[in-house]
């Protein structure tokens, strides 16, 4: 994820309307990256799949929604919270 500084400063407590301007940039990275990746001849574009793992799943999901050129994708821990996850103990 990139952001300008002023954001990166603030993070988690961004605004909603911010969050969303994070994610549609994102979308459209993966998309300009299959863009280009289709346009490669040693890359076959029939069989492109995304990986992502927090953030990077809820945006691969995103992406995998909209765009039929993904033909499959592995998320892990999609947009969760991992660090509470890893300091909570199972009851």
């Amino acid at each position: 994820m990139r952001l300008p500084e002023s954001m990166e400063n603030r993070l988690p407590g961004l605004t909603i309307e911010e969050w969303f301007e994070i994610d549609q940039v994102s979308v459209t990275d993966v998309r300009q990256i299959i863009d280009w990746a289709a346009r490669r001849s040693e890359i076959a574009s029939d069989k492109i799949a995304v990986f992502g793992i927090s953030f990077g799943g809820l945006i691969s999901s995103i992406v995998m929604g909209i765009d039929s050129r993904i033909k499959a994708g592995i998320v892990v821990v999609s947009a969760g919270n991992t660090e509470k996850m890893g300091a909570s103990e199972p009851e």
